[in-house]
């Protein structure tokens, strides 16, 4: 009876530890992982809201009315490859839908953080689950954002700068051949 609890006992401990041993593994492999990585995204900070002076806007194709701007004061890149900025969408009546978002390029994927109220202050969004950005009306001026101005070939741009001056281009650097 007392080898029987003995081995028992002796057995449990070896599966505790094996368990221990490959969760220990399964989290390491995790953190290495590019995809769980891509995951753990920095902690966001709103900026402050945009002043009209520092709205840049953009061009997102013509089956819109809305005009879309680019706080460029906001623009933004994470260690964590994030490329985060102020959207504003003013409709043809002038309301402006001001959004806090962010971008990323290797996946063509953008995130809500927040919105804009009308006192200038900033409500967090209830859905801020990264969604896919595709060729639909709605996605206009993220798709033009993505292609265009701050994306090249899915890889983002590597300062606010180099966004800044291809919207002022009207597009992504113009490749220059070597004769």
């Amino acid at each position: 009876m007392r080898r029987f609890r003995l081995r028992s006992a002796i057995g449990t401990l070896l599966v505790v530890s094996f368990v221990g041993a490959v969760q220990a593994q399964a989290e390491e492999a995790d953190e290495s992982d590019p995809a769980t990585a891509k995951e753990k995204e920095i902690e966001v900070e709103f900026p402050p809201y945009p002043n009209a002076d520092s709205l840049l806007a953009f061009d997102a194709g013509a089956a819109s009315g809305n005009r879309f701007m680019i706080d460029q004061t906001s623009i933004s890149i994470g260690q964590d490859g994030v490329i985060r900025y102020v959207l504003v969408i003013r409709s043809p009546s002038g309301v402006d839908n001001v959004r806090f978002e962010g971008m990323r390029c290797e996946t063509l994927e953008r995130r809500l953080y927040a919105t804009g109220r009308d006192d200038r202050t900033w409500s967090r969004s209830r859905n801020d689950k990264w969604v896919k950005i595709t060729s639909s009306t709605l996605s206009l001026p993220h798709m033009a954002l993505a292609r265009l101005y701050l994306c090249d070939n899915r890889i983002p741009i590597r300062s606010a700068r180099e966004g800044i001056e291809a919207i002022h281009r009207g597009g992504p650097r113009p490749i220059l051949l070597d004769n």
